[in-house]
């Protein structure tokens, strides 16, 4: 791709263009923001932002001529406006600094239409790094970070064998002294750390705003090129005898200065710039998010499902389909062919569309929204071809502000006529004085972390206690590209997995649920394999693991596995494992995190065939302090023997008899069917979502998710109109 590298002249941004280029892009230009007050001609130290480094920009001119680069800048105040970690431009002041860069990168997609993509630095900071994406995203630009989430110590060292000459120009941090320090080189300053006890502490590689840094030699980027310092004093800003704070500033040559680099300043008296992706058609229709309702719902209907825990409700809604919400006939109306002709729709977009308006509509009946209360969507697919198409509605309604998580599968087999999407739904709402603490870690920059968003989807959502990861595939993070090894691409999924769970601070001991999806039954037995050691190698806890196979026609960019998986982000104390009402006494209760059901026990039988359960529950704690019950995940296996068409009506009865005594419990908020049989008569109220299947028996699984506890309380809730 054809790349501008977000330029502060410092370690960071300057380290991730030599990894662009080491993975095959292109930098066509540099683009700065330096302080407003400097382009007006008066005297600016630096900026105190969170967001961008300013130490040193009088220099960046030098910098672009020694790369032989255009140089784009735009002046900024460095104000932070919006003090949010997640920035939401619809809200947006334009005075805040992401708007600064927001028309920096404007200037730059002005005078370089190629560019695809922007290059910045950031290693831990999540303020700064989805600012970088918020602005991406407005622009249609890929942010690229392929310093996210490294080591610190290995990164030191790495940047150390670079042959780059980096020193400090701004100290902030007790051990750090500006006298001393400022103008010293990181080499100099990595030998420091390791035994100096007052820097123990501090973040190696200036992560906390210890110390910013500027590269003067770069051999990458630079070729002979080099920085020599001119001139420089110490400005001490701070002279806190505990941590002073202080920065170089100085100025600089080029040696050999036998290369020009065009310099962009802004041209309009404004400072503002159109948009290169602002939309001209001002007579299209308006949004499917704003598509009202014109169909009455089938009885039966999916209902919203929920659960009262105290001070919260837990919320769901499965097995959302156009047929099963509007009736067979919906598809065949005069409704849907009017909707699909004036909005240029395709069936599964229009499907889709109905399916999240209803959606919409049952969460805004009980008080709930799904853009802030849904916390993890299951979309499972009869072409994975419509993956795209389905992906534009989607966003629509989810937007890119911490969206849930997601899981994005084909079942060709479905089993329903005319269904080309099916929809679960899983989501929360706080009822009492405080709120259940939330997060979403949704991560869009290409890194060598993990896996980026492919699409308006967070890598992991957590609500109090539970964490739902996303559905993780094997791309090769750096590049988005399937290796073209299958033991490869498995290894990748995992390596995704792990890091996403260490980033939303929970491990594999902590490991509620996990779901597999893969699209040839034959490579079983090499993600089983791979799957077992690292639960070897990972967990401490030997329990049994909840863990459901499910085969897949396809999945997203046809790779070949993808792994889903429900934590805990603690694990919870034995006294919230599972609730004794025979007992007030709880404290000796010393219950396992997995807990076995039952045995197999056979609860069905004829002459020629039986069935038989098995079940598991696992235990995902308390939500937060003050919450009555325990979030408990139950799986249910259902297995039948025997089985032939001569039993099939009676084997399905008394399959939908159990599998509903199952999701009548009380104190259940969601529960999923998933089929592993042939296809059974017609007329029966059995929802198959796929086929699954494990030890290649005829199986059908029952999740449900429950809150368990003395005091846990259904809610009523508006039904389905």
């Amino acid at each position: 791709m054809k790349v501008v590298g977000l330029l502060s002249g410092g370690k960071d941004s300057t380290y991730s263009m030599i990894k662009c280029q080491q993975y095959g892009h292109q930098i066509v230009c540099v683009a700065n923001l330096y302080p407003a007050e400097a382009a007006g001609g008066s005297s600016c130290i630096e900026l105190d932002s969170f967001m961008i480094q300013t130490a040193g920009y009088q220099n960046i001119g030098a910098f672009a001529r020694c790369m032989g680069v255009p140089l784009v800048r735009y002046p900024t105040q460095g104000k932070r406006v919006a003090e949010t970690l997640h920035y939401d431009h619809k809200q947006a002041n334009k005075e805040d600094e992401v708007e600064d860069l927001l028309e920096l990168l404007k200037l730059v997609k002005t005078k370089f239409p190629d560019v695809e993509a922007v290059c910045s630095g950031a290693i831990l900071s999540n303020y700064q790094r989805l600012r970088v994406e918020n602005v991406c995203s407005r622009l249609g630009l890929v942010s690229l970070s392929y310093l996210w989430q490294r080591d610190q110590m290995e990164l030191l060292q790495e940047l150390r064998q670079t042959g780059m000459k980096i020193i400090l120009v701004k100290v902030a941090c007790m051990g750090l002294n500006p006298n001393k320090h400022l103008g010293m080189t990181l080499n100099c300053l990595a030998d420091e750390i390791s035994t100096n006890s007052e820097l123990q502490y501090m973040y190696p590689t200036g992560e906390g705003g210890e110390y910013e840094s500027f590269v003067l030699e770069c051999p990458q980027l630079f070729g002979e090129r080099k920085m020599v310092i001119d001139e420089q004093k110490i400005v001490s800003l701070s002279d806190d005898p505990y941590s002073p704070v202080g920065v170089l500033q100085f100025s600089v040559k080029v040696e050999p200065d036998n290369c020009e680099s065009e310099t962009i300043n802004p041209d309009h008296d404004d400072g503002e710039y159109p948009s290169p992706t602002t939309a001209a058609a001002t007579s299209s229709p308006p949004p499917v998010s704003s598509i009202s309702l014109g169909l009455e719902c089938v009885a039966g209907a999916p209902p919203l499902r929920a659960v009262s825990g105290g001070d919260g409700l837990l919320v769901s809604c499965c097995g959302l389909t156009v047929k099963r919400v509007f009736g067979s006939q919906c598809m065949k109306s005069e409704y849907w062919q009017g909707l699909t002709s004036h909005y240029s729709l395709s069936p599964v977009q229009l499907a889709l569309t109905l399916i999240l308006q209803y959606l919409k509509q049952q969460f805004e009946k009980n008080g709930l929204s799904i853009s802030q209360h849904v916390s993890h969507v299951v979309v499972s697919l009869v072409r994975m071809s419509d993956f795209a198409e389905a992906n534009s509605v989607y966003k629509q309604f989810f937007g890119t502000c911490r969206p849930p998580s997601r899981a994005a599968v084909e079942l060709g087999r479905l089993q329903e006529d005319d269904v080309s999407i099916h929809v679960d739904v899983f989501g929360w709402q706080p009822t009492g004085d405080r709120d259940i603490p939330t997060d979403s870690l949704h991560v869009q920059s290409i890194s060598e972390w993990a896996m980026a968003c492919i699409g308006p989807y967070s890598q992991a959502y957590t609500i109090g206690n539970l964490i739902q990861v996303a559905g993780i595939i094997g791309l090769q993070p750096a590049t988005l590209t399937l290796p073209a090894n299958l033991e490869e691409e498995g290894k990748y999924a995992l390596y995704s997995l792990t890091n996403v769970l260490s980033c939303v601070k929970t491990d594999f001991d902590n490991m509620v649920m996990m779901t597999i999806y893969c699209t040839d039954w034959e490579n079983k037995p090499l993600w089983e394999k791979q799957w077992n050691a690292l639960l070897e190698e990972k967990r401490q806890n030997k329990q049994p693991v909840i863990v459901r196979w499910v085969q897949s026609t396809n999945l997203p960019k046809n790779a070949h596995v993808e792994y889903q998986v429900v934590c805990c982000k603690t694990p919870p104390p034995a006294s919230t494992y599972m609730y004794d009402d025979d007992d007030d006494d709880d404290s000796n209760n010393t219950a396992p995190l997995y807990t076995k059901l039952c045995e197999e026990t056979t609860c069905w039988s004829s002459s020629s065939c039986s069935i038989t359960k098995t079940a598991l529950s696992c235990s995902c704690g308390l939500l937060q302090p003050g919450w009555r019950g325990s979030v408990v995940v139950e799986q249910h296996c259902f297995t039948v023997e025997g089985y032939n068409e001569d039993c099939a009506e009676s084997v399905a009865a008394a399959l939908v008899e159990h599998s509903n005594k199952v999701s009548d419990q009380d104190g259940v908020w969601c529960s999923r069917v998933w089929w592993g049989l042939p296809a059974l008569p017609g007329g029966l109220s059995v929802r198959p979502v796929g086929k699954l299947c494990c030890d290649g028996t005829n199986s059908v699984w029952v999740e449900a998710w429950r809150l368990v506890g003395p005091t846990a309380e259904p809610m009523a809730v508006q039904a389905a109109e």
